[in-house]
């Protein structure tokens, strides 16, 4: 839809979500801080109730959130002191962590190391950029700088390297039916076929994608680092939905469809939250996640029911919302 159009179409529900937010602010229904120390990725299990946290110089960390109680807590040397990034499996049982070239795998049951492997061989002169799990503890998928997805099971010991990307994979998602998705800086989206490890679908969107969802029925929510904002339908190759706003640039970090309503929830660079109505792609609620400092931003969200959305930011501070009573304070629901 042609942008100008979209403004237009959407001056009165955007005068209704400003008029909301100023007139009744939106408070969370539980509120608790599992850390005042400096992070540097976090991640909530399936329904929110685990969180994992990576500090710097090599710290991991996983949380009971219904106990609001440290269930592991790993140190260097066992965690690699330059360790960057983490990934935890939906169970939150599992956990993947890695260097630029080295990726450990933990056992938070065990409360043990299950696992370490050097992809310097696999990777050449490239780094690892980001990574999840296929099936938690023994398949996972690594992206890297050079633009390459590598396919790793550690119980056949094989690794396969497909190359589709121009530059860093920022982003690698499974969808609810089990379909791995990547992104990259080069804009490019890509549905993979896993047993064959080969693209069977692709988007290309402007800029730098700087988040990526996906939900039921193949909708994948992409958005770049400057003003596309979509709803892909990959099974048909089709944009179904486009967000629609004031700003002339916009983009966000974190994204999440509701699991019951046509809803799409984002989070901004920092701790903004919008509920967006869809197929339309207006915004129906806007509000903020506390923020505790000028750079602090919404790292995770997810549904532990229907209603309710957890958020965990960057100053270790978790936050419940109740969804329906945020859009209904709205008016749009």
């Amino acid at each position: 839809m042609n942008r100008y159009l979209r403004l237009a179409v959407l001056l009165v529900s955007v005068q209704c979500v400003a008029c909301t937010s100023e007139s009744e602010p939106v408070n969370d229904i539980g509120r608790w801080q599992i850390t005042d120390s400096f992070i540097l990725s976090a991640a909530l299990s399936k329904q929110g109730q685990h969180t994992a946290l990576l500090f710097p110089q090599g710290r991991l960390a996983v949380w009971d959130n219904d106990t609001q109680k440290r269930l592991i807590d790993w140190h260097a040397p066992d965690v690699l002191p330059d360790t960057s990034m983490m990934h935890m499996d939906e169970s939150a049982r599992y956990l993947l962590s890695a260097t630029r070239t080295v990726v450990q795998i933990w056992d938070a049951t065990s409360a043990e190391p299950a696992g370490s492997l050097d992809l310097s061989a696999q990777l050449g002169d490239a780094s690892i950029t980001s990574l999840r799990f296929i099936l938690a503890p023994h398949s996972f998928v690594i992206g890297t700088s050079g633009g390459d997805i590598l396919f790793a099971d550690t119980r056949s010991d094989e690794y396969h390297l497909a190359h589709q990307h121009d530059a860093d994979v920022v982003k690698l998602i499974v969808s609810p039916d089990g379909e791995l998705y990547s992104a990259g800086n080069d804009g490019l989206v890509v549905r993979w076929d896993e047993q064959n490890k080969a693209p069977e679908q692709t988007l290309t969107v402007p800029h730098r994608v700087t988040s990526l969802e996906v939900g039921r029925d193949n909708n994948v929510f992409v958005s770049d680092a400057l003003e596309t904002q979509v709803i892909w339908q990959s099974q048909h190759n089709e944009i179904i939905s486009e967000l629609a706003y004031w700003e002339r640039f916009q983009w966000f970090r974190v994204a999440r469809f509701a699991p019951v309503n046509p809803w799409l929830i984002t989070s901004s660079p920092k701790t903004e939250m919008i509920i967006w109505q869809l197929p339309e792609g207006n915004p129906i609620a806007q509000w903020w996640a506390e923020a505790q400092g000028f750079g602090s931003t919404v790292l995770d969200m997810r549904f532990t029911n229907p209603a309710t959305l957890r958020t965990v930011t960057s100053d270790g501070v978790l936050q419940d919302w109740d969804i329906a009573d945020i859009a209904e304070q709205s008016g749009s629901y």
